[in-house]
Formats: structure tokens, C-alpha cells, sequence
């Protein structure tokens, strides 16, 4: 760490670390401090390079881990790592992450955490094979941020872009009595939600039937 780096108290590193103009070589440095929370403060800066955000990921303090996940530079490949942290709060940040891969969300869409599966079901990276099971989670808000994924929004319009006429079909009146009971029962939320997925749902069945 350079001699005028050195001299400044730990409040002025910390601002050091947190400003957004300091230099990607002075964050590296700083990334060496003995205070984990001028390390937690380059951990969240925008302008830390992918190379010291792969080093704090192995940082004792799982503040500064958190940081790291949550940061819009971190590789694919650092969120991987941090995907199988032990603190549920890391995973949680791995799981909002931009850059996290759809392998990674895969796994995380099983993990015991019902608020780290929330943040897989509305991620855009998050797979339609993922997105299915998650529709059928225990929490009701991990069913809800489903239904409001673009991507399960997006294959549901092209799902029913395939059926002509589909509420003419003769078996289209059952089949909505049916799902609309179940999907109440499961609180899915609102009435326009339960519609809805009850069209998606619907449409589906009737796809795969034809």
C-alpha cells in the first residue's frame, strides 16, 4: 500500500473507497485493507475491476462477500463461486445479479431460502424449465414474481400464439372452472394475476394435447 494511502485514517479511506472516482489501482490496494469495511466500500464500488472483485469474494467478512455479489462487475464466474456461500444473504445478492448464469440460478431456484428463490423467479437469465418449477413453489410470492417474469410472460404469448381459437375448444370451459378453483385456493394473488395464469395455463394444456 503506497506511503500517503497509509497515512490517512480509516474514515478517510473508507470515503476513499466509496468515492467513484478513485483509481481501479487504488481500489486494489485498498482491497488489501486491514478494516473489512473499507473493503466492503470497494466491494460496492462501481468501478472496482473483475480482478479484485474475484479476490474479495474469498474475504473472511461476508459483508464484503455481499458486496461483491450484488456488484454489476462481478464475472459469471465469481457469482458461481459465491452461489455456494454459506451465508443465505450472499446467495440472495448472487441471485439479483445481472451477470449470474442460467446454470447458477438453476441451483439456486432449489435452495432452501424462499427470498433467494423470489430473486430467481424474476430474474431475465432464469430458464422456462426453472420458471416452471418455481410456478409451482410452496411460497406464494415465488409464484407471484413468476407469473410477472418477461421471459414466462414471453413463451406463454408464443404458447398460445400456436392455438387458433383455443376458448372455443370444447373442453376450454372445464378446464377454466378447474384451474381458477386451484389457483384461488393457492393465492396466487389477484383476480387479473389468476386469470391470467389460468389463460396460460389453459392454452397450454390444450398445446401439448393437440
Amino acid at each position: 500500500m503506497s506511503k500517503d494511502i497509509t497515512k490517512l485514517t480509516n474514515a478517510e479511506r473508507m470515503r476513499l473507497a466509496d468515492n467513484k472516482r478513485t483509481s481501479k489501482g487504488t481500489l486494489e490496494r485498498l482491497s488489501e485493507d486491514e478494516d473489512w469495511e473499507v473493503r466492503y466500500y470497494v466491494a460496492v464500488n462501481p468501478n472496482t475491476s473483475v480482478e479484485t472483485l474475484a479476490k474479495l469474494s474469498g474475504d473472511e467478512h461476508y459483508s464484503v462477500r455481499w458486496c461483491v455479489a450484488l456488484n454489476p462487475n462481478t464475472s459469471a464466474e465469481t457469482l458461481e463461486k459465491l452461489s455456494k456461500d454459506k451465508g443465505w444473504e450472499v446467495r440472495q445478492k448472487v441471485a439479483q445479479n445481472p451477470n449470474t448464469s442460467t446454470s447458477v440460478l438453476e441451483k439456486l431456484s432449489q435452495d432452501e431460502a424462499w427470498d433467494i428463490r423470489c430473486n430467481v423467479a424474476m430474474h431475465p437469465n432464469t430458464s422456462i424449465e426453472a420458471l416452471e418449477k418455481l410456478s409451482r413453489d410452496e411460497s406464494a410470492d415465488v409464484r407471484r414474481n413468476v407469473v410477472n417474469n418477461k421471459s414466462w410472460v414471453s413463451i406463454s404469448k408464443r404458447r398460445i400464439s400456436f392455438i387458433c381459437g383455443a376458448n372455443k375448444h370444447p373442453k376450454y370451459t372445464i378446464l377454466t372452472r378447474k384451474y381458477r378453483s386451484k389457483f384461488a385456493k393457492l393465492n396466487i394473488g389477484t383476480n387479473d394475476m389468476i386469470n391470467n395464469l389460468c389463460s396460460v395455463v389453459i392454452n397450454s394444456v390444450l398445446f401439448l394435447n393437440k
